[in-house]
């Protein structure tokens, strides 16, 4: 599976915006993010899980975009972890 450009790019940019919060600044985002997400009483926890998410989906998009696989090769690897 391939990665469009688009998608390569914005996940750079997410990875980038995140790299450079300061450790304040971070620590004010995931308040706001958790105070949005908070059903439990745990804000805090909740913003940094969804900032964790959010960079590894990143990180995901980016890694694959620079090891690109086909349909056979995804076939291959799924029948081995099987086996």
């Amino acid at each position: 599976m391939t990665r469009s450009p688009t998608e390569t790019a914005l996940a750079g940019r997410i990875l980038d915006a995140f790299a450079s919060l300061t450790d304040e600044q971070r620590a004010k985002a995931t308040e706001v993010i958790g105070m949005a997400l908070d059903l439990r009483g745990v804000p805090r926890r909740l913003g940094e899980l969804w900032i964790q998410t959010a960079e590894a989906a990143a990180f995901q998009a980016v890694v694959a975009s620079r090891f690109p696989y086909t349909g056979e090769e995804a076939e291959t690897f799924t029948e081995a972890w099987e086996n």
